[in-house]
């Protein structure tokens, strides 16, 4: 409820058989609670790990990133990339790179994207941070609205 308390009255007119009339009204309070919901953990995962957050063998695909748009031709699955190609970040023990095949190897250079879905309850203002990279360009979308933190054009990060 936007605005508490709500408060909603009903009134209700009965007639009788004699056209005898009488009223009763209603009035209910809505109160809103300080914290209606409990506390959940955000469960939000690196590329490359698996649901127990342990990184995931070479070629896997990760079960919590998929590519809504892949123009390689392939589908949705996103895997863990190996080997690296030189210039790219190495991976770590708690993320590894992701692509559209299990070596990157063949992929037209042009963009991909990924999609990753996480549910924050009982808030509309939240802060993501956290560490990113890509090996062209990049930018963040939370419900498809550009982020304001940062934009990665050519390898440079990019205040925005």
């Amino acid at each position: 409820i936007a605005f508490c308390p709500q408060i909603i009255t009903r009134t209700w007119l009965f007639t009788d058989a004699c056209g005898n009339t009488n009223t009763c009204s209603q009035t209910v309070t809505v109160n809103c609670c300080t914290n209606p919901c409990p506390p959940q953990p955000l469960l939000l995962f690196n590329t490359g790990v698996g649901t127990d957050g342990v990184v995931l063998a070479d070629g896997a695909a990760d079960p919590h990133y998929t590519l809504t748009t892949n123009p390689s031709g392939g589908g949705s699955q996103a895997f863990v990339v190996s080997p690296l190609p030189g210039s790219w970040l190495p991976n770590t023990a708690t993320s590894q790179w992701i692509g559209p095949t299990t070596t990157g190897d063949g992929v037209p250079a042009t963009t991909y994207v990924y999609r990753v879905t996480f549910n924050l309850p009982c808030t509309n203002n939240a802060v993501v941070t956290g560490q990113w990279a890509v090996d062209n360009d990049g930018t963040i979308l939370l419900n498809g609205n550009p982020t304001p933190v940062a934009t990665l054009t050519g390898g440079v990060l990019e205040r925005v």
